[in-house]
Formats: structure tokens, sequence, C-alpha cells
């Protein structure tokens, strides 16, 4: 479940990242 959460935080920080360029 934690890794779970660590996950998606990781996949907003690439969204917002994609975001930006």
């Amino acid at each position: 479940m934690m890794n779970l959460k660590k996950l998606k935080i990781k996949n907003q920080t690439k969204n917002e990242n994609k975001k930006i360029i």
C-alpha cells in the first residue's frame, strides 16, 4: 500500500513535468 502511494506521487510529478514542457 505504501509503495502504491509512492508510485502515485512519482506519477503525479512526472505528469506535472510533462505539463511544464
